[in-house]
């Protein structure tokens, strides 16, 4: 029953690691259209919510949370 539970505790473990990684690198997430010489940078959501449905943002010192619905809708609160 122990080894059960260490293994998903390391798998648990695994996947917040990768995911923190991955989030330190904001640059790779984002893309840029090339047709324009002022395009804006672009996000995409199945990067942001790659982990789960809901994210927590910090913005001047606030924290936010970004959801996405059942209805594939963003929802931002405070």
């Amino acid at each position: 029953m122990t080894d059960l539970f260490d293994n998903d505790y390391h798998l648990n473990r695994s996947r917040i690691y990768h995911g923190a990684q991955q989030m330190n690198a904001p640059f790779s997430l984002f893309t840029r259209n090339t047709d324009s010489a002022h395009a804006l940078p672009m996000l995409h959501s199945n990067n942001l919510f790659a982990l789960g449905r809901e994210i927590r943002i910090m913005h001047a010192g606030e924290e936010y949370r970004l959801r996405l619905t059942r209805n594939n809708r963003l929802i931002l609160t405070k």
